[in-house]
């Protein structure tokens, strides 16, 4: 079963189509947009977020030098870029950290 939810653009305008996640990244995706909208503080959600979203990207990164791909980092999993720009807009919407909120999710353009 995947999930379809969408794009989600971050700040930097990079895209991650959601539309053809796993179940178990669909369900790390709603429980982390869950914990933004409850989050009071970029520290808050950083405590309520780092360790789980980490714990995945480790997983994920394990998986694919077992399958060979010794070029992949933890670092560049979708779920792992898409927590950061979260915590920064976490920041930014409690006026914690200066600037603009990132889209998040858009809808597909239709070509």
């Amino acid at each position: 079963m995947a999930y379809q939810l969408g794009i989600y653009r971050l700040h930097d305008k990079t895209q991650y189509s959601l539309n053809r996640v796993s179940y178990e990244e669909g369900k790390l995706f709603k429980w982390m947009m869950a914990e933004y909208k409850a989050a009071i503080s970029w520290a808050d959600f950083q405590e309520r977020t780092a360790k789980t979203i980490v714990e995945a990207a480790g997983k994920v990164e394990d998986v694919k030098r077992r399958a060979g791909d010794l070029s992949f980092r933890w670092e560049w999993y979708f779920l792992y870029r898409i927590r950061s720009d979260l915590l920064r807009n976490v920041g930014i919407r409690t006026d914690e950290l200066p600037g603009e909120l990132s889209e998040m999710i858009i809808s597909e353009e239709k070509g």
